[in-house]
């Protein structure tokens, strides 16, 4: 059936007649069917009546055949939301040996035969409905991960789950990421979903899950745990790409998802440093190595790379304790000088569509517009451009730096290869005075959207130095860094 005989409907199950959307009819109905069966199975999140050998059997089906997932998630919302709901509820002990034992209740009662008793049967469950939602979420992830629209609430007259992002949060999003670590740490050995479904949490709704992690280092801890537990148990197992990816995608979401800080993998990581470094390392050399699973590689390698060189430069360890092909990349770092640093800044502000008044009530909305001068700083109103100028919010004035970047901004890209920008920095600032150099110095050093990292980095410098970068008027007295 063509895209142009789409019916009208508005998503929800309905026992009416069902258009076909594959050519291929006898498996979507077949399919269509198991979806409403396994819906009806989990309204009741908490004694599911389902057969968790069978979910999981169409789970791995749906992964491997992803034929009928959108027409799937058009028809049969019940089917979605209730895998949701399993895997986002919160489970005491006490409740995970009831589902235990409602689970292999209903292995012993399934219609389809006797099924195998020898796996934890709750594990399978959660790790069949995680499978599920990871499945059900790619097609609005790719749009997330391209800073598109992500819900989407028709497709040719249809329905789309999940309409909105509450569709994902059947209970507080604190209870529903907890819940999902459970998962992770129940079944997070022998299978990486749960953590891919944190990872697509991450990208597609930041902004209710950020936030519960941040407001709990308990949370963060676990997560990173399951991460780092991920990475080392994968690494000496032999089919090893889908863990891996599904850690990549976590750390890929966190650091590079839709308003994503320059910085917010490092608050998120930092106290934990100690588990997930040496983690990262051991994953990053055991991607590097021959092994079958090029695809995982390509996925997570990329992901790995900034989390190790950042850490590494926070916690001041010999370039020894870095995995071997990254060693010359890092020897290269220690020559990094100032312009490096602006470069790295200027190039964030660019690309970072907020309000770039640091007191902001809220950065993320409105319509942008730039200053007329440096065409650089973004503002949604003149209110906080007029603050922003005199400097309330910032040791620095915007005033005081404006002029600067306006001589330098014309020839020097920040989102263009960055030894044009140092060739062209290095001529626009050849008639700097040492106070504009160190205005433009302490501005980049005090500013958030710069890396800790470099921050420290700076600190290194101003100390080979004798205490001072030119034109830098001792500004580590002063400032704190955390």
């Amino acid at each position: 059936m063509s895209d142009s005989e789409y019916a009208s409907s508005d998503g929800e199950d309905s026992d009416d007649e069902v258009p076909v959307l594959t050519q291929d009819v006898d498996a979507w109905k077949t399919d269509l069917e198991a979806a409403k069966k396994i819906g009806s199975s989990l309204q009741d999140a908490t004694r599911p009546t389902g057969c968790p050998v069978c979910l999981l059997a169409f789970a791995e089906h749906l992964t491997t055949d992803k034929t009928n997932v959108r027409g799937l998630l058009t028809h049969v919302h019940s089917f979605w939301d209730g895998c949701v709901a399993a895997v986002t509820r919160p489970r005491s002990k006490n409740a995970m040996r009831v589902l235990r034992a409602a689970m292999q209740r209903n292995s012993n009662e399934c219609d389809e035969g006797e099924h195998s008793t020898s796996d934890d049967l709750a594990s399978q469950f959660l790790d069949a409905a995680c499978q599920i939602v990871y499945a059900g979420l790619a097609h609005i992830m790719s749009r997330a991960s391209q800073q598109k629209r992500t819900f989407s609430s028709l497709r040719h007259g249809y329905t789309l789950w999940p309409q909105t992002r509450s569709e994902l949060f059947p209970v507080e999003p604190a209870e529903a990421i907890a819940a999902l670590i459970s998962c992770a740490e129940v079944v997070g050995r022998t299978s990486g979903y749960p953590l891919l479904v944190l990872g697509t949490y991450m990208m597609v709704a930041r902004a209710q899950v950020l936030p519960v992690f941040m407001q709990s280092a308990a949370l963060r801890q676990r997560v990173v745990q399951v991460v780092a537990d991920t990475l080392t148990n994968a690494s000496s197992a032999p089919t090893r790409a889908q863990p891996f990816m599904s850690a990549g995608l976590f750390l890929y979401a966190l650091r590079e998802g839709p308003g994503a800080k320059p910085d917010d993998p490092l608050d998120f990581v930092i106290d934990f440093k100690d588990i997930l470094f040496p983690a990262l390392c051991t994953g990053f050399d055991a991607g590097k190595s021959n092994t079958t699973d090029a695809v995982g590689r390509e996925y997570f390698l990329p992901a790995l790379r900034p989390y190790i060189l950042r850490l590494h430069a926070v916690m001041r360890l010999p370039v020894a304790s870095l995995p071997l092909t990254i060693q010359p990349e890092v020897q290269r770092n220690y020559k990094m000088q100032f312009v490096n640093i602006l470069y790295v800044l200027l190039g964030n502000i660019s690309r970072t569509r907020r309000c770039a008044h640091k007191r902001c009530p809220a950065p993320d909305a409105g319509a942008f517009k730039t200053c007329s001068a440096c065409h650089l700083l973004r503002y949604c109103n003149v209110q906080c451009q007029r603050d922003d100028w005199n400097g309330r919010g910032y040791n620095v004035k915007h005033k005081d730096v404006c002029p600067l970047l306006a001589r330098i901004l014309p020839t020097a890209d920040p989102d263009g290869p960055e030894l044009a920008f140092i060739h062209a920095y290095t001529a626009a600032t050849a008639n700097f005075s040492v106070n504009e150099t160190g205005s433009l110095a302490y501005y980049a050093f005090e500013h958030e959207l710069t890396p800790l990292e470099l921050k420290m980095r700076f600190m290194d410098m101003a100390a080979e130095k004798g205490g001072n970068v030119p034109g830098f008027q001792n500004p580590f007295d002063r400032v704190a860094l955390t």
